[in-house]
């Protein structure tokens, strides 16, 4: 699933002939949304595109992490891209070496930012549990430090949620923030 950013230059438009003789379904964008991320693998610039300040657009677009980016140029830029330059979502592709770095370098670079995407994901919501924990024995270690065991805190935390229908989360940071009556 590849978005072109829409552009008329002589650049662009060999671009898009040159995807679709390789039969890939191109869809041109005038601007990349949260639609686009969603539902596109790769978003593909051309230097000849007439984008204010290209470089920070695409600073910030890859450095969200959600979408490769192709830059295809004709002119030698690294110097331009040097925030960017070896990040895992940012590719640079010469039009003189177009084929070959399509055919090789992109089935590859969609596989692995895949799995980057995943494991991102996966990484984050790890993050939170963890986070939670933490909460929950330092909530554990206040109520402890209170007279109660390491079991009747663990009930006191389940039951305060029950009894004001809030998740054990909000209960841990009342407690931790002593904004909770703590009697047995």
């Amino acid at each position: 699933r590849l978005a072109m950013y829409q552009g008329n230059g002589i650049l662009n438009q060999r671009v898009l002939r040159y995807l679709k003789r390789l039969k890939h379904r191109v869809n041109n964008v005038n601007k990349v949304t949260s639609h686009t991320i969603q539902n596109y693998d790769v978003v593909i610039f051309t230097e000849d595109l007439q984008i204010n300040n290209i470089i920070k657009v695409l600073e910030q677009i890859v450095l969200e992490e959600a979408i490769l980016v192709i830059f295809i140029h004709n002119e030698k830029l690294i110097h331009h891209f040097y925030n960017i330059q070896n990040h895992p979502y940012f590719m640079e592709i010469n039009e003189k070496h177009l084929k070959t770095e399509w055919e090789l370098k992109i089935p590859i670079a969609l596989k692995y930012i895949k799995e980057l995407t995943r494991l991102n994901a996966q990484l984050k919501q790890t993050k939170v549990q963890l986070s939670t924990m933490k909460s929950e024995q330092k909530a554990k270690r206040i109520l402890m430090n209170k007279g109660f065991s390491e079991a009747e805190s663990h009930h006191y935390i389940q039951q305060k949620a029950m009894a004001l229908r809030k998740s054990k989360n909000v209960i841990v940071n009342l407690i931790i923030e002593n904004k909770i009556d703590f009697s047995k």
